[in-house]
């Protein structure tokens, strides 16, 4: 716990700031708190538990641009995090980088001798110092503090005051897990996209902690969100476990079972050296759930309360979100657009709406341009947002703000359509209606209008889901035991009408980095690979817990997700060859079932639910390039 001198010190300093301070019923007297430093310096505290670490290595760090960090992907030079810090009268040399350290309460003040890239994510790393038994060198912790301000301004001005702690800690693990190989090893490729999705990326830690106080967030930024505080805590209980103990031998068991507990790969791979990259390994490895990891946060009598009193089913960190004209058992898919925006087709017999959220989940809803029951959902590469409006004859456009382009009758279809949709590379939208597919042009004079049909032919019955390949090839899944592929001429290429597996309700396509098609089988729960031939690569009816999935993703990593509508939560299947493997169902808090997913560019699955409500798993998947183009399947940004 913090003793008195530190928490009176701490509560003069925070109400400098204008802060709340968190600690009562200590009327011990002690010195005055330290003055705040003008200008640009940024402050904070470092505390182990509710312990102040002292003399900790406080590196400002910001995310390389060279290369992505990331799952399975190793640490190199040009993912390394750029150092920030420059030679001052308080900063340290290790030989490398620039480094301040902690005072005897845990205080730091960074001075305004640095200078951050704009619009670059910026972090605080600090590692070792004394946590209060000891010495501890393993001792880690992270906080992102935002994007540095255009021209490499005041850091002061996003953070004018920081708490790292371990809840700092999984909030920055958990945001930036997508991006980091490691704690010092956080980058992306540098393009405007992966900008984009790390940005977001770091904004997602303003839901799950709060940095002036170094506790668990009280609201998502949108006040629509339920928050997983208990797993939070749960997890700063696990790294303070090792954090509140010593280098020495004896002391060190805690460590010792973190790092031996949660490797890079789960269960093997490489072990950690720092409790801030063990952060990282649980956003990297949910499923590795097991009694000695659990166990480890009543070893120093849990400092975060209230945490979770039962093993969780997984690490999975996820936030739901409610509102966008969502209502129980009204939407059907979703569709995440360049911006990282998550669209929603709320679909049903009395919602005729799309939700818009934004990547922290703040909701609006969209009306009008002909929605009338929409539930399939694509996005172009302009970011317009395309529906179909199901069993009527009419497709509706809207720009990225939401704001209507079609008709308040939509664009006319000569038949009623169906749920699939999809955008081809130039542009133009293909949809499915009843017993064919159409072509509309989707933008000139003509937008909206026919442009091209496929009739019904080569098994393509039904025409129920579609999707475009990077070949230009429309395949369809019919709904039934079939799956064809057709030229943008319309010539068929084949159908496999029974040959295919699954060979019973199939439902959804979506395409990995291969060019392999993914579908699923929601009679038969199965999920199958099939080449561009059409010819069954891999099947599974039990990896991974999938239950009765009615969509399917690829990631960049080429780790498949599917939504289970008879399950709890998201499904995660890897392929080898004939071989698909699953680690487990990743739940959430309500336990709905969830009927379709969607990946961002920031590393989160996003679902929707059976219920009213949007789910975000953080930093669980790897970086998609979004709008999912027929180019960019499993694609980085």
């Amino acid at each position: 716990m913090l003793n008195c001198t530190s928490f009176l010190r701490v509560t003069a300093f925070a109400a400098a700031f204008g802060l709340s301070a968190l600690l009562t019923g200590c009327s011990m007297s002690t010195t005055a708190a330290p003055t705040p430093v003008n200008g640009s310096a940024l402050q904070g505290m470092v505390h182990g538990g509710q312990q102040g670490v002292i003399g900790a290595s406080v590196y400002l760090l910001e995310a390389a641009t060279g290369a992505y960090g990331g799952p399975g992907v190793e640490a190199s030079p040009t993912n390394l995090s750029k150092s920030l810090l420059t030679s001052q009268p308080n900063t340290h040399f290790d030989g490398t980088n620039y480094y301040t350290t902690t005072d005897a309460y845990g205080f730091f003040s960074v001075g305004g001798d640095y200078t951050c890239d704009s619009n670059q994510v910026v972090y605080v790393y600090v590692i070792g110092g004394n946590t209060g038994s000891g010495t501890n060198s393993k001792a880690a912790f992270m906080a992102v503090l935002g994007t540095c301000p255009n021209g490499g301004g005041n850091l002061a001005s996003i953070a004018p005051f920081v708490w790292v702690n371990e809840v700092s800690t999984v909030a920055a693990a958990y945001s930036l897990a997508g991006f980091a190989t490691d704690a010092k090893h956080i980058g992306y490729s540098g393009s405007t996209l992966g900008l984009t999705g790390i940005q977001n990326a770091a904004a997602n830690t303003k839901n799950l902690a709060d940095l002036a106080t170094g506790t668990v967030a009280t609201h998502t930024v949108g006040n629509n969100g339920t928050i997983p505080s208990k797993l939070i805590n749960t997890l700063a209980n696990i790294l303070a476990a090792c954090i509140n103990t010593t280098d020495a031998v004896t002391s060190s068991a805690n460590c010792n079972t973190l790092f031996g507990n949660m490797k890079s790969n789960g269960a093997n791979g490489i072990m950690a050296t720092d409790t801030a990259t063990a952060a990282i390994y649980f956003a990297h490895n949910p499923s590795q759930v097991n009694d000695n990891l659990f166990n480890l946060q009543a070893a120093i009598g849990a400092p975060f309360q209230a945490p979770l009193m039962t093993k969780p089913n997984d690490w999975g960190m996820a936030v739901s979100y409610t509102g966008g004209g969502m209502a129980a058992g009204s939407q059907y898919m979703l569709a995440v657009d360049g911006s990282g925006n998550v669209w929603t087709a709320n679909g049903g017999l009395t919602e005729h709406t799309l939700g818009r959220f934004s990547p922290q989940g703040v909701a609006s809803t969209v009306t009008g341009g002909g929605l009338l029951d929409p539930q399939g959902i694509a996005i172009d590469a302009s970011g317009n947002v395309w529906t179909t409006n199901v069993n009527n004859s009419q497709i509706s456009e809207f720009s990225n703000d939401g704001t209507a382009l079609s008709p308040s009758h939509g664009y006319a279809t000569d038949s009623a359509v169906q749920t699939g949709i999809a955008v081809d590379a130039s542009g133009n939208i293909w949809a499915s209606v009843s017993g064919h597919i159409e072509e509309l042009f989707a933008s000139g004079p003509s937008v909206g209008t026919l442009k091209a049909t496929i009739p019904t032919g080569g098994g393509q019955s039904f025409g129920y889901w579609l999707a475009i390949d990077s070949g230009g090839f429309i395949w369809t899944v019919n709904g039934n035991t079939s799956v064809s592929k057709f030229s943008s001429a319309g010539a068929n290429q084949f159908s496999s009408t029974g040959a295919a597996t699954p060979a019973n309700s199939t439902e959804w396509i979506s395409f990995d980095a291969g060019g392999n098609a993914w579908i699923v089988d929601s009679n038969a729960t199965q999920v199958a690979q099939l080449n561009s031939n059409g010819t069954t690569l891999a099947s599974t009816t039990t990896a991974g817990g999938i239950s009765i999935p009615f969509t399917i993703q690829v990631d960049a990593a080429g780790s498949v997700w599917v939504p289970n509508s008879t399950g709890t939560g998201i499904s995660k299947l890897a392929v080898n060859g004939a071989n698909i493997t699953g680690s487990g169902e990743y739940s959430w808090s309500l336990g709905n079932p969830i009927y379709a997913a969607a990946l961002d560019g920031s590393g989160n699955v996003w679902g929707i639910d059976s219920g009213q409500s949007l789910v975000q798993w953080i930093g669980i998947a790897t970086p998609q390039y979004t709008p999912v183009m027929p180019s960019k399947y499993a694609t980085r940004p």
